[in-house]
């Protein structure tokens, strides 16, 4: 992920961070695909995810798109 530049204002940034936002949100819908963990190039995204700065966000977004999936299954 890119580092925003120190003159970057605040419009920037927070489009910066909603860009963030999104993409981690879509990495975490993918991880609730079944046997997605059986790929080891996700697995090793997932944990380039888990030790940088995105970590608490990620962590974040998982859980809110668990909750969200959970209530949708109508099984």
């Amino acid at each position: 992920m890119t580092k925003m530049k120190d003159s970057a204002v605040k419009q920037e940034l927070e489009k910066n961070d909603e860009l963030v936002r999104s993409t981690l949100r879509a990495v975490a819908t993918l991880s609730h695909l079944p046997e997605v963990e059986s790929n080891s190039k996700f697995e090793g995204f997932i944990k380039t995810i888990k030790g940088s700065e995105h970590a608490s966000k990620y962590e974040t977004i998982l859980l809110e798109t668990k909750d969200a999936s959970d209530a949708m299954d109508t099984s």
